[in-house]
């Protein structure tokens, strides 16, 4: 059984991005390493993407691997997996597993240094005969039907966001940790005999603001008219839009002023001789 929170705010990090562009990166060489677990001496594996210990009860050894992803090329905004994280869990005595670090490291095309996580794991290898198991079920149901379940809590490191640049453009990257159907591991319960995986799951942004062929670019307002004075509110001044038919634009042809009839020149002359002698009167 796996146990996870959701992550909102990742969700919309993803989905509603706002990078100026779609981009394309290449990663390389993925590669997951245990580079320490507790009891060092009773672990066997570190330095390797596979640990095991304890004695097998039956035939095997409990154990963590990682499988790094093949080389990909992935898209802005969309979550790719970098490897699966597996836990096997088998009946075992002896000395047991208490933490251990993983560290995954990655290139990406067009960087020379590589781009490295570390997760730290910690882990309980519970009494199979216990009454009451380690997730509040009982014995003998549920994820604890062959025994009680082992569990397991990953923590990602926090400075797992990189920025970098390709090209002239900055990018934004994110390890967003282990995940399942988008959301993130926080306790992983593994059934005995058995074996439990999530993804590590990262993406990256196209950072805005970098000028690009396509890219939207925004024009600042001109300076206000002696009848216009700019809205300190930053809105536009009231009165006709750039989409209003009747606004004058800069390419708009000159207007023709089409001369009144001679009739019409005779009406508005006897109307103002009208006016007048009405005010003498």
């Amino acid at each position: 059984m796996l146990v996870f929170r959701s992550l909102p705010a990742i969700a919309l990090a993803i989905g509603l991005s706002t990078s100026a562009y779609a981009a394309t990166l290449d990663i390389q060489d993925i590669n997951g390493v245990w580079s320490s677990a507790t009891p060092a001496p009773a672990i066997d594996g570190v330095g390797t993407n596979s640990i095991r210990w304890g004695i097998p009860g039956f035939v095997e050894r409990s154990g963590y691997d990682f499988e790094p992803a093949d080389s990909l090329s992935v898209e802005s905004d969309t979550a790719f997996s970098l490897g699966t994280f597996n836990h096997l869990n088998f009946p075992i005595r002896g000395e047991v597993l208490l933490s251990a670090m993983l560290e995954v490291s990655f290139r990406v095309g067009g960087l020379t240094s590589p781009i490295t996580s570390t997760f730290s794991f910690v882990h309980d290898e519970t009494f199979n005969d216990l009454p009451r198991c380690r997730n509040g079920g009982a014995n003998g149901t549920g994820v604890n039907a062959q025994g009680c379940a082992d569990l397991v809590t990953a923590t990602v490191n926090p400075d797992r966001t990189e920025d970098f640049t390709i090209d002239g453009v900055t990018y934004s990257l994110d390890v967003l940790g282990f995940q399942f159907e988008g959301q993130t591991l926080e306790e992983f319960f593994t059934e005995e005999n058995s074996e439990n995986s999530a993804e590590l799951l990262a993406f990256f942004t196209a950072v805005d603001g970098v000028d690009q062929p396509g890219a939207p670019i925004d024009v600042p307002p001109g300076p206000p008219t002696d009848n216009e004075p700019l809205d300190p509110t930053g809105e536009t001044p009231s009165g006709p839009t750039v989409d209003d038919p009747s606004a004058p634009t800069a390419d708009a042809p000159p207007v023709n002023v089409v001369p009144l009839p001679a009739g019409g020149l005779l009406l508005v002359s006897a109307l103002v001789l009208l006016g007048l002698r009405r005010r003498k009167t």
